[in-house]
């Protein structure tokens, strides 16, 4: 073979290389970055909507809605002036703490379904970019999150027990703490004068279901999203897509 038959040889082959090469390689520059900025997008929305509710959550508990903070005015006022009850089955404060479990009612519910929407959003999305198992893990949490939640609110005694029952079988990390407080419901506490006792012991729990949100968050950061080519599996299987039925590569 003479020197200019070389010379064409190893030109025909480098561009052939540089046409079946390049573009997996580039391919897998462009996927890693698509799949840093989903999980950044998908953990940053998941910690910005956990926290949400349980800002929500955290004004109910401890009465910094205004209609608590005009129902406790009225309290410190009627004290003040000799009045010997000063239960919301006064009179002078029926009409307060009635528009306060109503501000309640509506912050629960709309915490609520900003979160739903939120979490069925994103599962959604984590099923389809991950995995099944995934966006099991982030429903169960979600679901946990939402028996967080609705302890600030006045429920049956059943009920309260039942969503602590979950939380502390769903939350390794809460076996440790003290949940009589949290089996009074939030005005009964407050009526005993252990509101303040119960909302620091919530805020506690708060700690172990930030720890599991942690979890998921890392899971998701961890995962393998699907349709991206990030890996020396997916180069391989970009650069032999000739290959009928490559073992690990999607048809």
């Amino acid at each position: 073979m003479s020197d200019l038959q070389q010379k064409v040889l190893v030109t025909v082959i480098s561009a052939a290389l540089a046409g079946w090469l390049l573009p997996a390689l580039t391919r897998q520059s462009a996927d890693r970055q698509r799949e840093i900025e989903l999980k950044a997008t998908l953990v940053g929305e998941l910690s910005e909507g956990a926290t949400r509710a349980f800002s929500s959550a955290r004004a109910i508990i401890r009465q910094t809605l205004p209609e608590a903070a005009e129902r406790r005015q009225r309290q410190e006022e009627l004290r003040e002036e000799g009045a010997i009850d000063t239960s919301c089955s006064a009179e002078e404060l029926s009409d307060l703490c009635r528009e306060e479990r109503r501000a309640v009612a509506e912050r629960i519910l709309l915490a609520r379904e900003d979160w739903l929407e939120l979490s069925d959003r994103l599962e959604a999305q984590v099923t389809v970019y991950f995995s099944e198992e995934l966006g099991g893990d982030l429903d169960t949490f979600s679901l946990r999150l939402l028996d967080y939640v609705r302890l600030t609110f006045r429920l049956r005694p059943e009920e309260r027990a039942s969503a602590l029952r979950r939380l502390k079988d769903y939350l390794p990390t809460a076996e440790g703490i003290d949940s009589a407080l949290l089996e009074k419901n939030p005005i009964d506490a407050r009526s005993t004068g252990v509101g303040a006792q119960q909302a620091d012991v919530w805020e506690g729990l708060w700690e172990a279901v930030e720890g599991e949100l942690r979890e998921v968050s890392r899971a998701v950061l961890g995962g393998d999203g699907k349709g991206f080519s990030t890996n020396y599996g997916d180069l391989a299987c970009d650069l032999l897509f000739f290959v009928p039925f490559m073992p690990g590569c999607e048809s």
